[in-house]
């Protein structure tokens, strides 16, 4: 029968994985934080674009009258 690891090994290896927890919180903070920032980018640009069709069509839309 196999034999657990001591207790010195057991907090040992629960150390290290509160630390990994606490990294892997760290990462999704960052990468939640870098897509936020992304998206939002994207969308004013997105915004933009339009706004300048818009802007460029509307003479031509005048012309036509």
């Amino acid at each position: 029968m196999k034999q657990l690891p001591d207790e010195q090994t057991m907090l040992s290896i629960l150390e290290e994985a509160r630390d990994f927890e606490q990294a892997a919180r760290a990462m999704c903070e960052m990468s939640t934080e870098i897509a936020y920032k992304s998206q939002k980018r994207v969308s004013e640009l997105k915004q933009a674009a339009q706004k300048e069709i818009s802007e460029s069509l509307a003479p031509t839309q005048s012309q036509e009258s």
